[in-house]
């Protein structure tokens, strides 16, 4: 899912430039999902955001369209290949349409992955603004 830019609010880490990208988390106690308060990142600090932070259940991305970008979604559909352990995962990436896919591999955060999705061989589809999946692609390196 991703946020329009309207009133845009300052890094909530660095305070100097505007807040692109938000997170939180969310799991299950006993019958109860919960959401963390998110917190607000421009771009540089959402990506080291996400290579330090500790692992959880599961990491929800929101991202705005960056101001130079054409407001036109993002579609990849990955295979996970390899558990690496550490909150990591090797993924094979299909890009392309029809007959000309491409394929490559990456290493991710698994707790980005739907959580229905962690297994060995699971795919799945993410759908989302540039910057989302960017961050979700560069969330291990």
């Amino acid at each position: 899912m991703s946020i329009e830019a309207t009133n845009l609010t300052a890094c909530q880490h660095c305070r100097i430039r505007d807040a692109l990208a938000h997170f939180s988390s969310a799991g299950e106690l006993k019958t109860t999902t919960f959401i963390s308060k998110p917190i607000s990142l421009c771009e540089e600090c959402a990506k080291k955001y996400l290579r330090s932070a500790p692992e959880q259940e599961n990491i929800l991305v929101s991202a705005q369209w960056r101001a130079d970008e054409e407001h036109k979604s993002v579609t990849r559909q990955y295979q996970i290949i390899e558990d690496l352990g550490n909150n990591r995962i090797r993924v094979k990436l299909f890009k392309g349409a029809g007959d000309s896919i491409s394929e490559s591999e990456l290493i991710i955060r698994k707790d980005l992955v739907p959580p229905n999705a962690r297994l060995i061989g699971a795919t799945f589809k993410l759908i989302g603004t540039p910057l989302e999946i960017d961050l979700i692609e560069c969330s291990a390196n």
